[in-house]
């Protein structure tokens, strides 16, 4: 089975980072539309297809799966629902760099993994693993069970963003290799450039594994 991991910078000074932190409905559908390929990316759209999309597929799965967080009725559901649209679109208008800035690993992230690994070693790091497995799976983690979603924190992203730029592709996988080999390679150039991105922005990261 293949899985994906996927990264959105978020502004720390949002109310959108702080409901987050507190309310369990916010992380289900941050979540969901993550595993989208971006939890703002329902915003490109214009007001009536937005409104249209807003009451499908993404939003009905997360209150269908997760009836013990959108347990109130109908109204009360679509009440949190509108809250949640309008703490986006105010976070949109007022971080439009930040909430445009996705990355992700997609059936690379165990190789990026374990060469990001050995290359920490060869450089004498000794928590070489727990560094890595904090860039890539995060060192927070808001809420519990089901409706929990991870953090990469400001502290680790800028000692991720410090040590990736010590480290180009190349020194970990083999340009001239074959298509795989180059695919790894591209992810992980991609990769290291959205971290750097994020740690220029002064941003945070939320991720998510969607398989």
């Amino acid at each position: 089975m293949f899985f994906t991991l996927a990264y959105q910078a978020i502004p720390p000074g949002s109310s959108f980072y702080d409901r987050l932190q507190h309310d369990p409905a916010f992380r289900v559908l941050s979540s969901h539309l993550l595993g989208s390929g971006s939890i703002f990316h329902m915003f490109q759209y214009d007001p009536v297809e937005f409104n249209k999309y807003i009451g499908t597929e993404y939003m009905k799965y997360a209150i269908e799966l997760y009836p013990d967080v959108f347990c109130g009725t109908e109204l009360e559901t679509s009440l949190t629902i509108a809250d949640f649209c309008e703490v986006l679109q105010i976070t949109c208008r007022d971080y439009p760099e930040i909430v445009d800035t996705v990355g992700s690993l997609e059936d690379s992230f165990s190789e990026v993994h374990d060469k990001l690994i050995e290359e920490l070693l060869k450089r004498n790091f000794e928590d070489a693993d727990a560094i890595v497995s904090r860039l890539a799976y995060g060192n927070v983690m808001l809420g519990a069970d089901l409706n929990r979603i991870e953090l990469i924190t400001r502290e680790s992203v800028k000692k991720g963003a410090s040590i990736l730029r010590q480290i180009e592709p190349e020194m970990l996988f083999d340009k001239g290799g074959d298509e795989e080999e180059k695919w790894y390679l591209e992810s992980f150039r991609n990769w290291k450039k959205f971290y750097l991105d994020v740690d220029d922005l002064g941003a945070e990261i939320v991720m998510g594994c969607y398989g």
